[in-house]
């Protein structure tokens, strides 16, 4: 994972990323959050069905407020728990360039 980030990170290019089903863990889920605060190319992040939890999701949020590229981003089936979700919620109303932001095979937040 920290090859992909680092090249992420310098990233002209690459526009889409997926790294879905991959088994990612929290630790992937902080230097992939990371790599997007300064990536200014990537549009578009798949990591629909890994396992990033709950803490994953609050990297991912954070990074979303930060980064103004991103437009989609994929976290679906994902074990992200109330508030993993609810950091979601409050990024994306930060992060006005994400258009969709999928959280299939997620339980919706019991609040």
């Amino acid at each position: 994972m920290r090859h992909i980030g680092d090249l992420l990170h310098n990233n002209t290019n690459l526009h889409i990323l997926d790294l879905s089903s991959n088994q990612l863990k929290v630790s992937n889920a902080q230097y992939l959050a990371n790599m997007l605060e300064n990536n200014t190319v990537l549009t578009t992040l798949y990591l629909w069905d890994n396992q990033i939890k709950e803490k994953g999701a609050e990297y991912s949020a954070d990074a979303l407020e930060i980064n103004r590229t991103l437009t989609t981003l994929d976290i679906g089936s994902n074990d992200i728990a109330d508030n993993g979700e609810q950091n979601l919620i409050d990024a994306i109303q930060i992060h006005k360039t994400l258009t969709t932001l999928n959280l299939k095979a997620i339980p919706l937040l019991n609040s």
